[in-house]
């Protein structure tokens, strides 16, 4: 009884902050903005009758990827603040239901909010896994479209010009890379998933190999 009475639920319970307010407001302004600009463009070009050649721009692919991206991250965070906010109303009812309670009911109370828990905050927690992998997918979007932006200074130009130049040996050393590692992924997931646990399933495999090349054990 005393883990339910003294836990602290610290990543659900915690609210936002006026900074973290005022800048996902910040946020969403520029999006909307981006979104607006993007919409004009498309009309204008759709009455020049250069649609096609305009939208296949990789520029423009980009920025829509980013706009729509961004979109899907407001959205997910705003159901994320909608389930801290069920979740501190339930946590406020766990507590009045726990102070109420009697040494023989005490069990019982804590069976059934912990299966109330659960069911409520699958779905959050989900979600906010989702959002930090889309998060850092949106992240590598912002500086893919920086990077191509600088091209068109001399000075900064001197960054992207390598990396195109290079492109094609960069590609076919990523496809080996690849290769090499899912058959080390592989071999490990067969012969020593079931006495590691970090090997127990591709997923937890793929992640323990790319550890061990990044940190070059």
């Amino acid at each position: 009884g005393g883990f339910y009475t003294e836990i602290k639920m610290i990543t659900h319970t915690m609210k936002l902050g006026m900074v973290a307010m005022g800048l996902l407001v910040l946020f969403i302004i520029g999006l909307l903005r981006l979104t607006i600009v993007q919409i004009l463009t498309a009309v204008i070009s759709t009455k020049r009758g250069a649609f096609c050649s305009n939208v296949l721009k990789v520029t423009n692919l980009i920025d829509c990827v980013i706009i729509a991206t961004g979109w899907v991250v407001v959205i997910l965070v705003v159901v994320e603040i909608l389930g801290m906010k069920s979740f501190n109303g339930l946590w406020d009812d766990y507590s009045d239901d726990v102070a109420k309670a009697d040494r023989s009911t005490l069990e019982e109370v804590y069976t059934k909010w912990t299966y109330k828990f659960f069911e409520d905050m699958i779905g959050v927690n989900s979600i906010s896994e989702d959002l930090i992998t889309l998060t850092s997918v949106y992240t590598v979007l912002l500086l893919s479209r920086f990077l191509i932006a600088t091209m068109g200074h001399p000075r900064l130009a001197i960054i992207m010009k390598p990396l195109i130049q290079g492109a094609s040996d960069m590609v076919h050393l990523l496809v080996l890379f690849m290769l090499i590692l899912t058959a080390y992924v592989l071999t490990g997931h067969i012969l020593m998933g079931r006495r590691m646990e970090e090997l127990a399933t591709f997923k937890a495999a793929f992640s323990y190999c790319l550890k061990i090349v990044f940190q070059r054990q």
